[in-house]
Order: structure tokens, then sequence, then C-alpha cells
């Protein structure tokens, strides 16, 4: 999936745009193409790490509508029994090689 020319609403908080702050909402306008299935996820810390992402299905407007049963989406991702945040610091010391 591409966001052509809304890169800079994509990326890191605090880099590419601000944070959104408690008790606040934030609107994302943005033009899907191609049709598919792909997926979201955070950019914020840790929070992708420990399963802030979905599944993102696009239909296509002259797409036959065959999908009689729905869609199915299965996911699968390393799961930690800590939280990402109280492991990164041992991940990024220095005498780790990551594994």
């Amino acid at each position: 999936m591409l966001t052509l020319g809304t890169a800079f609403m994509d990326g890191t908080n605090g880099v590419t745009q601000c944070g959104i702050r408690p008790n606040q909402s934030f609107t994302y306008n943005f033009t899907l193409d191609p049709a598919g299935t792909s997926w979201w996820h955070s950019h914020y810390s840790t929070e992708y790490q420990d399963g802030i992402l979905g599944p993102l299905i696009i239909h296509d407007r002259n797409e036959p509508d065959y999908n009689v049963d729905g869609d199915f989406i299965i996911m699968v991702m390393d799961w930690y029994h800590e939280n990402a945040f109280d492991l990164l610091p041992s991940y990024l010391s220095p005498d780790n090689e990551n594994t």
C-alpha cells in the first residue's frame, strides 16, 4: 500500500508529526492505492512490538461483491511475555548481539 503525498503523516512521533495528546483525536486523510490487503502499525515507542498493529483491507470500488463469508485475516508475530519497553535497554546494550 502506498500513501503517496501523505508521508509526512506516517512516521515517527516527534519527527514527522506531533503526538496525539490524551483525550484528543486525529484524522488521517489519505488515498489507499492499490486495493488489496495490508497492515497498519504504531510508530510510537515500543507499541508495535507490544502488539499495536492490525490488518487493513482495501476493496476496489469496482470489485464485484464475491465475498459472502467476510474477510479472514491471520496475523503472526513474535510475542514476548514482558513489555517491550522493559526489554529495550538490554536489547540496545553495547555487549548484546541482538539474539
